[in-house]
């Protein structure tokens, strides 16, 4: 017998639901099971600007408006541009190269150094903000040159929802 996909009307508790079950009469798929439903797609930069170090700061910023009951975000984003001085490293891998962010982005900020940034989109209240924090001591290279935190930009592009 070939699998098959079906509605189950009025199960024993809850509400209506869609099943795909396979040959073996396992189910492969529910409509019960919790799925990601997109209720908005953001997409735009936000740039950062350049500070002395050593940093100690969480900040958030709105970067747009959601459905109400969206409280996750998925998507995608990467580092459009940086200012870094000559020899100093970038808390990002690569410029242009897209990252998915489901979670929080965490990046070093300095040779073999604790110094740690975060980038953690959000959805809440009907609004989708980006949350930065920094743990950054004083950054230096190798040879003792110190640096300040550099200014870049991030390009995003993320569809917010919720699981239903």
């Amino acid at each position: 017998m070939p699998g098959v996909f079906r509605f189950v009307p009025s199960p024993v508790s809850g509400p209506p639901y869609f099943e795909l079950v396979g040959s073996d009469g396992n189910t492969r798929w529910s409509s019960k099971d919790k799925v990601f439903r997109v209720t908005d797609v953001l997409q735009g930069s936000i740039a950062f600007s350049q500070r002395s170090t050593p940093l100690d700061a969480v900040a958030s910023t709105t970067i747009g408006a959601c459905n109400a009951n969206a409280d996750t975000v998925l998507g995608y984003m990467k580092l459009a541009s940086i200012t870094l001085q000559p020899a100093q490293l970038s808390p990002f891998p690569a410029v242009g190269d897209w990252y998915y962010v489901s979670g929080t982005y965490l990046g070093a900020a300095g040779y073999g150094s604790d110094s740690l940034c975060a980038y953690t989109f959000l959805a809440s209240g009907g609004v989708v903000s980006i949350e930065e924090q920094l743990a950054i001591y004083e950054i230096q290279n190798d040879v003792g040159q110190t640096f300040p935190y550099p200014a870049f930009t991030l390009d995003y592009e993320l569809w917010v929802g919720t699981f239903i």
